[in-house]
């Protein structure tokens, strides 16, 4: 199974499965030199796990890291760091009544016709569980946009009929206190709406079924320059990032889908002396970024594991009834999603930030001048 790297200049390459042993990831390409937080990447994955309440999977996992490789002193060598996680709360006897079904939704149809082998427990690679890592690296790849000044959030911004609108305000309220995202148990940073929420997700979860979401992101303080003409846009390596995180089904630039329906006039960024006079294109222009607050949204699909009855076949081809009695699966895969898709949007943007380093001449001179 290939494919298992994200990035061009910071590589991230993650290995495990949901019931293995551990997960992994190797992180290559990290400026030597860099403090390492390991308080800010155990902070990030305790939002991730699960166990935090009654919204989100039961499955209570520690997330203790390791950090085995590309230290000194807790100081990137500039040799690739190394995570480990070890998985200690496994239950395969949950889903020994899923053996030989497919579940509707869910990878196993595919990967067993791909590969010839699935594993059923946990959902082995295709599982969400592989995001832990992601959220760790990207932990690190916060850091690295924290050295320029760069700051990004993430949030919960729609669960059906609840939803929250943004504004360049309201993103601007949000990087100041970023508490009104995180201490919500849904992550949506509305003390009405997110309580709005609850009572949905309440009613599902009685009924076994899920729902999906919408997760908002925004970075700001970008320099003006990330991103490469042709296929490395910004926007691009984005989208790319955002739909290789399990259960996610689109992808918005800026607010996307509004904008086929407006004019040319409407939409266009007017530029004066001052800066320009909106921000329709998101921060992005001819896929580089332009200095303006960058946003998007990513839309998830309901979580597929759920209690309801289903129809399916066996691996024998015969029609039969599937029914989840066990297992330990989100109402709403969204809302610890929204912590992957903060993580994905600083691992592009620190990749990006890296590439650009080399990207002009006079940089290169400056950086060795004294070599010279």
């Amino acid at each position: 199974m290939s494919s298992n790297s994200f990035g061009k200049k910071l590589v991230m390459t993650t290995f495990g499965e949901s019931h293995g042993e551990m997960i992994g990831a190797i992180l290559d390409g990290v400026p030597s030199g860099l403090k390492i937080d390991r308080e800010l990447i155990s902070y990030r994955l305790s939002l991730r796990k699960g166990g935090r309440n009654s919204f989100v999977t039961p499955r209570n996992e520690d997330d203790e890291i390791e950090i085995i490789s590309g230290l000194k002193d807790e100081i990137a060598t500039g040799a690739p760091l190394a995570f480990i996680i070890k998985n200690k709360n496994i239950k395969k006897r949950d889903y020994q009544d899923l053996v030989g079904k497919f579940r509707p939704g869910h990878a196993h149809y595919t990967y067993l016709k791909k590969y010839g082998l699935f594993e059923e427990s946990g959902g082995g690679r295709a599982s969400a569980r592989e995001t832990a890592m992601r959220v760790a690296c990207g932990a690190v790849a916060e850091m690295i946009l924290r050295e320029v000044g760069i700051q990004s959030i993430s949030f919960v911004s729609k669960i059906k009929d609840v939803v929250i609108d943004s504004c360049d305000d309201f993103f601007k309220t949000l990087f100041c206190e970023p508490t009104l995202i995180t201490d919500k148990s849904l992550f949506i940073p509305d003390e009405e709406k997110n309580a709005r929420a609850e009572n949905i997700l309440d009613g599902l979860i009685k009924q076994g079924d899920s729902l999906g979401g919408r997760i908002t992101f925004c970075a700001q303080f970008l320099p003006v320059g990330l991103g490469d003409p042709v296929y490395e846009k910004i926007s691009a390596n984005l989208a790319k990032a955002m739909m290789s995180i399990p259960a996610v089904r689109g992808f918005e630039l800026g607010n996307g889908e509004d904008l086929s329906e407006i004019h040319g006039s409407q939409f266009n960024d007017e530029m004066t002396l001052d800066g320009f006079s909106s921000n329709h294109s998101a921060g992005i222009l001819g896929g580089i970024t332009n200095g303006e607050l960058l946003y998007g949204h990513v839309h998830f699909k309901p979580t597929s594991s759920i209690r309801k009855k289903q129809k399916t076949l066996n691996a024998e081809g015969k029609e039969v009834e599937l029914e989840m009695k066990k297992g330990r699966h989100d109402p709403c895969v969204a809302i610890r999603g929204s912590v992957v898709v903060k993580a994905m949007l600083d691992l592009t943007l620190a990749d990006a930030l890296l590439i650009n380093m080399s990207t002009r001449l006079d940089d290169l001179k400056k950086k060795y001048e004294r070599i010279i």
